[in-house]
C-alpha cells in the first residue's frame, strides 16, 4: 500500500491513475507476476492509504526474480519519489 507525499486528494487521485496503469503494463512485462490486482482508494478518509497491489507468484523465489526486473526496479523508483509512506507484506498462501 502507498500513501503519496504532501499533495492534495485529487492530486493524488490523478498521480494513483498512472501508477495503475504502469503496474498493469509490468504484468505483462514481468513473467513472475501470476496474478496481479491494484487499486485506487475510494473512500476520502484520513487513515486510507492511496493506492495498493495484490501479486501472486510461484513461490518465494519467483517473488525474489520480480525485485530484481528491470520494469519492477524502475517502478520501485518512481514510487519511492512519489510516496510518503509504503507498507509491504509478503507471505505464502495455503
Amino acid at each position: 500500500m502507498w500513501l503519496f507525499s504532501n499533495s492534495s486528494r485529487t492530486h493524488r487521485s490523478s498521480r494513483a491513475g498512472q501508477l495503475v496503469a504502469d503496474l498493469a503494463a509490468a504484468q505483462n512485462q514481468v513473467p513472475e507476476i501470476v496474478n496481479w490486482s491494484t487499486g485506487c482508494n475510494e473512500l476520502n478518509i484520513d487513515l486510507a492509504y492511496d493506492m495498493a497491489v495484490v501479486g501472486d507468484f510461484a513461490d518465494k523465489d519467483a517473488l525474489l526474480r520480480y525485485f530484481k526486473h528491470p520494469a519492477v526496479q524502475a517502478l520501485l523508483q518512481r514510487i519511492e519519489e512519489l510516496c510518503a509512506s509504503r507498507v509491504s507484506v509478503d507471505y505464502s498462501a495455503p
